[in-house]
């Protein structure tokens, strides 16, 4: 399925089997990510300091999930260059850039797209944990059952076996999770996929 370069930013389209909310149009591409969670599973498979870069999530978007799109779908997804920012609260390390066909958003991206009240800029927010502002209405996401849960952001945690996160109320968490399910955080048992893709329009 083509998308024509008609669509406008917060547009729901289908596209490989989901529906995706469209964050940014220009030069005719197209920032989408999904419009609900679309499953739950681990940052990473073992307790250890990890970065988006050799997380197991990555691998498995660009290499599982990214393989259940049709040859004609993929074609329509470009590889982009990411930048991995350090956690701008703890400075913990995001890692080397990164090339994707599919990857989470990172906090920096989860401000500009869903809407930035100068928090981040202005290193502004609660117990140096949470950015919360009139834009969490905005980043709740809903999961396939129907209720709000978090969901992984690319970005380091407080940690480096921690991963960002936005947050059932859709705060963004800068700490928690940790990258596996075990332990007091529980991340794989409370944070979604929310993938996201730039597209080709026509």
């Amino acid at each position: 399925m083509c998308i024509t370069n008609t669509v406008k930013v917060n547009n729901i389209i289908p596209f490989g089997g989901f529906n995706w909310r469209v964050l940014v149009v220009r030069n005719n591409e197209a920032l989408l990510i999904t419009d609900k969670l679309i499953e739950v599973r681990a940052y990473h498979n073992t307790l250890e300091d990890v970065t988006w870069e050799k997380c197991d999530l990555r691998a498995y978007l660009n290499g599982k999930f990214y393989n259940n799109f049709s040859p004609s779908e993929k074609k329509l997804i470009i590889t982009k260059t990411n930048t991995n920012n350090d956690n701008p609260c703890f400075g913990t390390p995001g890692g080397n850039p990164t090339d994707d066909k599919v990857f989470l958003l990172s906090i920096e991206e989860v401000v500009k797209y869903f809407g930035d009240s100068g928090h981040l800029a202005r290193k502004k927010w609660e117990n140096k944990i949470y950015i919360v502002d009139q834009f969490n209405s905005d980043r709740v996401a809903m999961s396939i059952n129907g209720s709000a849960n978090c969901w992984w952001l690319r970005s380091p945690g407080g940690k480096s076996d921690h991963a960002a996160n936005v947050t059932q109320d859709g705060s963004i968490d800068l700490y928690r999770y940790l990258v596996v399910g075990d332990g007091p955080d529980k991340g794989a048992l409370y944070a979604g996929i929310r993938p996201a893709i730039w597209l080709k329009l026509i």
